[in-house]
């Protein structure tokens, strides 16, 4: 089955929704490796509950190597603290996909951050928290 809509999840989504994350009924999400390192560096124990879900086929959660890729790689401000540069290379990241993947997908960021969240829908982003 093809996927109407991929999620794109923000960091904080990740490291404290874990549990709903592992719920077998959410598939096709995307995880950048902005958010895959943050989670390493963060909690370990999430990073392991990550990847499981990652080699589980079935579920269809995807890494994109977003700080790799020349359309989506997104160099640090001066002044830019690193919260708001992940956020910044997250939304990039999605972004992309929305223009890569047109009318065909929905792509919705989710994400537990205010600032993020306004930033995302001002530049034409889909987002909830």
């Amino acid at each position: 089955a093809s996927a109407t809509r991929y999620l794109v999840l923000d960091t904080n989504v990740v490291l404290h929704q874990i549990d709903l994350l592992e719920r077998p009924t959410l598939c096709d999400v995307i995880i950048t490796q902005t958010v895959l390192d943050e989670v390493r560096h963060n909690k370990i124990s999430v990073h392991k509950r990550l990847r499981a879900l990652i080699t589980d086929e079935k579920r269809r959660f995807h890494v994109f190597s977003n700080e790799f890729h020349r359309d989506t790689f997104v160099q640090r401000q001066p002044g830019e603290s690193p919260n708001d540069h992940s956020d910044r290379a997250i939304r990039r990241a999605a972004e992309w996909y929305q223009v890569q993947l047109g009318d065909a997908v929905e792509v919705l960021l989710l994400t537990n951050d205010v600032d993020n969240k306004k930033k995302a829908i001002a530049s034409g982003l889909k987002a909830q928290s």
